[in-house]
């Protein structure tokens, strides 16, 4: 017998063929949980996709919106600022009327001053003639009215007198004498009197 075939049958295939089919399985489980794990990878994988897709389509979204509102408000922006512009210049062309008419009334009032000066004059004066004339007609009209009241007291004095003589009575004159005197001066006066008849 040769040393090979010797060696051949000193050989345990039966512990090697055991051997082999423990490293088969551990080979085989080790397969099906890398296949697991593969396919949980995937399905991570698909997963992240869809939310990148997602995000991606969402930020596509915004980035609309925020243009097109980007685009709305430089368009306000853009009507606000003409509109200030016409009403900045509306109100500078009315500063400028208003300078002008100022600088007109100064003119006028420039021109006008010594004039309105004498009229003022004119009239402090007329004020001051009309004071003394209404003074003046006061003091005329007061005479009167002392001099109407005389002559009254004298008529009627007379026709008492002549009166009381008849009835054997004291004179009207003697019994006003007694009496407490009265202010004519004091009686009011009515507009269209007898004063403006006489």
């Amino acid at each position: 017998m040769s040393a090979s075939a010797k060696k051949d049958e000193d050989r345990n295939y039966e512990l090697e063929n055991e051997v082999l089919r423990r490293r088969i399985q551990t080979l085989d489980k080790l397969l099906e949980v890398e296949l697991e794990l593969r396919e949980k990878s995937e399905r991570a994988s698909a997963g992240l996709r869809k939310q990148i897709e997602d995000l991606n389509e969402l930020f596509s979204q915004q980035d609309k919106l925020l243009f097109s509102s980007a685009g709305n408000l430089s368009q306000k922006i853009s009507e606000a600022k003409t509109h200030y512009q016409q009403l900045i210049q509306n109100l500078q062309q009315q500063l400028q009327a208003a300078e002008r008419d100022v600088a007109i009334t100064e003119e006028d009032v420039s021109r006008t001053r010594s004039t309105k000066e004498k009229e003022l004059q004119k009239a402090k004066q007329n004020l001051q003639q009309l004071e003394g004339d209404i003074e003046r007609m006061t003091f005329q009209f007061a005479d009167l009215l002392n001099d109407t009241a005389e002559k009254l007291v004298e008529r009627i004095s007379m026709s008492q007198g002549s009166w009381a003589a008849e009835q054997k009575r004291k004179p009207l004159e003697l019994r006003m004498q007694e009496e407490t005197p009265i202010d004519l001066g004091s009686f009011p006066i009515r507009s269209g009197s007898g004063a403006e008849k006489s």
